[in-house]
Formats: C-alpha cells, structure tokens, sequence
C-alpha cells in the first residue's frame, strides 16, 4: 500500500521538493535497494529463528521509518533526508516477503498451499490499489501529502502486533512430514549458509524463474510507479486539464479489480491443469501469461495520446497478465526447495529479480523522461 501511496502523490512530491523526473524515480529505486539488501539478511534468520519475531520487527521499523518522512520539511535540501527515510522502507517487505510463504509452506501442502498463496497474493493486489486511491483521495481532502502517508504505517504496526503475540510458528516441514511427503525428514533442518547458497543457484527451475520474475517486476515497477503520473501529463497535454485525484482513483481500482482477477484466474487455470496431470502447467501459464502482459505494456503508452478509455483496458489487461503468474512462481520455490532452505530460496529470489527489474526501472524511465 505505502508504495503506491508514493506513486499516487507523486506530482505533490516533485512540488514540495522541487525536483526532477530522474530524482524522483530515486524514491522507489532507493526503497528497492534496501529490500534487496536486507531480504537476505531476513531469509537467513527465518531460516534459523523465530519467523514471526522477524516480521514484527521488520513491520514495526517500517512503520515508523514512514511516519518520519512524512515530517521531512518541504525544500530541495531536505529531499536526501527524505530519500534516505523512504530507503529505509524497504526493512519492512524484506521481513515479510521471505518469511511469510515459508510459514505457509510449513503450514500447508498442495491445493491448499496453493489456495493460500493465493489469499497472500491478493493482499499485494488489494494494497496496490489501495494506495492509489487513498493516497489520492486523503491528499485531496487535507490538501497534504504527508497525512496520505501516515495510514498504512498505523495498519503496518497494528499488523506487527498481531504477528507476533497470535501468530503460529510451525516447525520448519511440518507440513509436508504431516503429509508424508517427506518420510525421512530430509531438509528439515538448516545448513550453512554457504550451503544454502550454492544448492539454491544450482537449481535450474529456480534460476529460470528467477530470471522470468526479473521481467514481470521491471513493467510492473514502470506500471506502478510512473503510470498515474504519465496518464496526468499525457491527459494534461492532449486536454489542458487533468485532475491527478481522479485518475489516481482510477487507475488503483484498475489495479485492485484486475490484480485480484489475474490472481485468482492465474492460481485456479494452474490449479485444474496439475489435477488434469499437466505437472508443468505453474512454468508455462507463467510464460504464457508474461507474453501477453508484455504486448499490453508496449501498448499502453502507444494509445494514452489517443483514446483514454481504450488505454484503461490495456493497463488493465496488463496487470492482470502480469498477476496471473505470482501464485504459481511462489508456489514452485516452495515445492522445488527443501524446507529448511524456503526463506532462504524465496529471499534471494526476490533480491535477484527486484534488484534487475524493479529497482531501477523507475530511476531508468525517469531519467529517459
């Protein structure tokens, strides 16, 4: 949510201090930059201790990082202490993103593994367009972008107080010893981390996935960034006119209904193939999925100079394609990967693909602007 809120005000942001398109993109690419950081530092600790004592304390620093950029004064010389702030943001999704499948895994096995990741993947989608729209529409009635920033982090803390007094922290492979899937007990327990590493990148099916994750996070990044602020100066450009609230509004309800449905589609089309036998059904629908979603992006600022209703669609469409793959590219790590190595797995999957795709994307398009 917080990101977006970021992308929703991001005019105001240029405003208040007073920088450039390329500056600008710093925002996200910084925050990236410390999620990739941090990410592995997370995956190894929930490899080896308490994994919701790890999120609560990543939550709970992000929270608080985003309440003190929200009181960074306006002016040019204070947008490195705002740049630094918002760096330190990325603690937060480090924490979570590489323990809480992990905990799922240990928790669940198969269809129901799968059915919730899906659940976790549609919190990404429902606080992507959340952010957008109230990040929007709280800067519109206080007239500050700053009170736009200060309602994810009180959900953020609240988040991280549940986390670690109610929830549960299963022995790492319960679920698949629960199941018999592993009789022996083979990968329950952790090894050194040289080990980790080296048996993690010698696995062909994580590499090549990793590799397809690095490009769906490079448009997504671009999408989610720069969108509402290109749709503005495009629309302003074609009309004289455009209220940033409204297509704010828009553009998170677009991201918000067709992340839940690619979502949704892509985990069930996956879900009915592998009952069908199709045990390769998760890697292709996600070839298959980016492929399309690759066409759309390319599209969508092809046509925002020309019909405005018809680039919606195509935003939408792009997004969805782009969702469609999350829940099967999840799901595969954790059935590829031994259970005392997911957190691990799943951490320096996310450093490599954020790190090439949407860590610079925004720096990149910003300074191509």
């Amino acid at each position: 949510m917080d990101r977006n809120v970021v992308a929703g005000v991001l005019p105001h942001l240029k405003y208040a201090f007073q920088t450039n398109d390329q500056l600008a993109g710093l925002i996200q690419t910084l925050s990236i930059c410390s999620f990739l950081f941090f990410a592995p530092i997370f995956g190894y600790l929930g490899d080896r201790y308490n994994r919701n004592y790890i999120m609560a304390i990543g939550m709970l620093i992000w929270a608080i990082v985003i309440i003190l950029s929200s009181l960074v004064e306006d002016g040019s010389q204070h947008f490195w202490l705002f740049l630094l702030l918002r760096a330190l943001v990325g603690i937060g999704g480090a924490s979570y993103s590489s323990n809480a499948p992990s905990i799922f895994a240990d928790l669940f096995t198969e269809d129901k593994r799968s059915r919730i990741l899906t659940i976790f993947n549609l919190g990404v989608s429902v606080g992507s367009g959340l952010g957008y729209w109230l990040g929007t529409a709280v800067n519109q009635a206080t007239n500050s972008w700053r009170q736009a920033f200060r309602i994810a982090p009180c959900l953020g803390a609240a988040a991280a107080i549940i986390c670690a007094l109610f929830n549960a922290n299963p022995p790492r492979g319960e679920a698949d010893i629960r199941s018999q899937i592993s009789r022996s007990g083979h990968g329950m327990k952790a090894t050194s981390l040289k080990t980790d590493i080296c048996d993690i990148l010698r696995t062909k099916t994580f590499m090549w996935i990793t590799l397809g994750f690095i490009g769906q996070l490079f448009s997504t990044g671009v999408i989610a960034f720069w969108g509402p602020t290109i749709i503005y100066y495009s629309t302003i450009a074609t009309t004289g006119t455009a209220n940033l609230s409204r297509i704010g509004s828009i553009f998170g309800l677009i991201l918000l209904i067709s992340g839940m449905t690619g979502i949704l589609a892509g985990a069930e089309i996956a879900r009915m193939a592998k009952a069908r036998g199709y045990e390769r059904a998760d890697a292709m629908l996600c070839a298959i999925a980016s492929g399309f979603s690759a066409i759309c992006v390319y599209l969508v600022p092809v046509l925002v100079i020309y019909n405005m209703a018809v680039t919606w669609v195509f935003i939408f469409m792009a997004v969805a394609f782009l969702c469609m793959g999350w829940t099967p590219l999840l799901d595969i790590v954790l059935y590829i990967m031994a259970p005392a190595r997911r957190s691990t797995a799943q951490a320096i999957k996310i450093t490599i693909a954020h790190l090439f795709g949407d860590a610079f994307s925004p720096y990149v398009i910003g300074a191509v602007s």
